[in-house]
């Protein structure tokens, strides 16, 4: 593979839906998963070549299936003739993606005037599926390796991502949305479908939800507030010095405070 792919993120003319193409495990320890048609640049082929002949290949659609919108003065523009064709020959670039190993990604922005142009269903080498997805209704992210899990459950967080979006592709969109957005078009809020999470949850982590709503803690506290609760599950109370000070004059604890601030298991 190059050191230079091009994926598409391509559109219905409403804006409302967009092409994901579900992946099979590829080069350079590329996992399975959902994400834009796209691939690595071959010979001397240039970014818009390069995005037209993956969706071809990875969706069915043809050079006049899809238009790619092209650099004018800085900003995206969908050439109107033949004659800007040519003269802005250059594909808006909306998000750049760089790996350690020095390999680039780049997206770029593809719209389709007829929903009804067919879609290659019966997959390709690289691929099993390809569909129309609603932006307010995306798979969701894949979940990320830690390197804490065991065998069996990293084995079931690669199925489950299988059919997850990759995070680089979901950032990737929300990028282009936005630029939408900001140029007065009436693009919808992107949402991910939370039916099933699925998720598989580090056992290291305390399954107890914090007060912020979310999962986990520390070993120490089990509650997500380390030393602000014992062991038996009740709060300790604010400490005050009383140094210098008899015990008769130390005010008494209220009665009953220990009771009202129990919480149950």
């Amino acid at each position: 593979m190059s050191e230079r792919s091009v994926f598409g993120v391509i559109l219905l003319d409403n804006f409302k839906e967009v092409l994901l193409v579900h992946n099979k495990p590829g080069q350079r320890g590329k996992p399975a998963g959902i994400g834009c048609p796209g691939g690595g640049r071959n010979g001397t082929e240039n970014d818009l070549d390069t995005g037209h002949r993956e969706t071809k290949e990875e969706a069915g659609l043809t050079q006049k299936d899809v238009e790619f919108f092209r650099v004018k003065d800085g900003k995206p523009h969908i050439p109107q003739n033949e004659e800007e064709e040519k003269q802005y020959d250059k594909p808006f670039i909306a998000y750049e993606e760089k790996s350690p190993d020095g390999h680039t990604k780049i997206f770029i922005i593809g719209r389709v005037f007829d929903r009804n142009v067919p879609l290659l269903k019966n997959g390709t080498d690289e691929t099993t599926d390809c569909r129309w997805y609603p932006v307010n209704s995306l798979p969701q992210v894949q979940q990320k390796l830690t390197g804490r899990e065991t065998s069996e459950e990293r084995e079931k967080i690669k199925a489950m991502n299988a059919k997850r979006l990759y995070d680089g592709h979901f950032y990737a969109l929300g990028k282009v949305l936005k630029l939408l957005r900001d140029m007065g078009e009436n693009v919808p809020i992107m949402v991910v479908n939370q039916k099933a999470s699925g998720r598989v949850h580090d056992k290291n982590r305390s399954e107890q939800p914090d007060f912020k709503g979310n999962r986990g803690g520390n070993k120490r506290g089990q509650y997500g507030r380390g030393n602000d609760f014992r062991r038996e599950g009740r709060p300790n109370f604010a400490r005050q010095s009383y140094a210098g000070q008899r015990r008769e004059d130390r005010p008494e604890k209220p009665v009953g405070q220990v009771e009202r601030h129990t919480f149950e298991e």
